[in-house]
């Protein structure tokens, strides 16, 4: 009967962390001339020894060469640096919904960059990587 108890105990915590939902605090953060809108995630921000990881959304008007119109993507940035790095991305032809806050039917690509790039601090990249800087970690 012990058994049958802890069964259920683990089944109904494994449950319930399934369930809750998990929404980000999605910030636009800036938009050109195309119609593309970038936006930045506070709440996912983390930091490894002296690296920030963050995401990054874009959410485009019209798709782009690649056919998409969605592009999440990991990034990471050195504050002191003023640097940054795309991690990996996740690219969606349809757009992002805010409302669920997911990807419809994510391609999941690697868009690793090895060097560390300086954004312009009023490029969309700068901005996130100032945000991302401002929040103290």
């Amino acid at each position: 009967m012990i058994k049958i108890i802890k069964i259920f105990k683990v089944c109904f915590i494994g449950i319930f962390f399934l369930q809750v939902p998990s929404y980000a605090d999605w910030q636009l953060i800036a938009e050109n001339d195309l119609g593309i809108k970038y936006f930045f995630d506070s709440e996912y921000v983390s930091k490894k020894g002296d690296i920030l990881i963050y995401q990054v959304l874009e959410n485009h008007k019209v798709k782009t060469p690649g056919g998409y119109l969605t592009v999440l993507l990991d990034m990471q940035g050195n504050c002191d640096k003023f640097s940054i790095k795309w991690d990996k991305g996740e690219f969606s032809e349809k757009p992002f919904d805010f409302e669920l806050d997911w990807i419809k039917e994510p391609k999941l690509l690697y868009v690793r960059n090895p060097e560390w790039e300086y954004p312009d601090y009023d490029s969309p990249w700068g901005k996130a990587l100032k945000k991302a800087c401002d929040l103290k970690l």
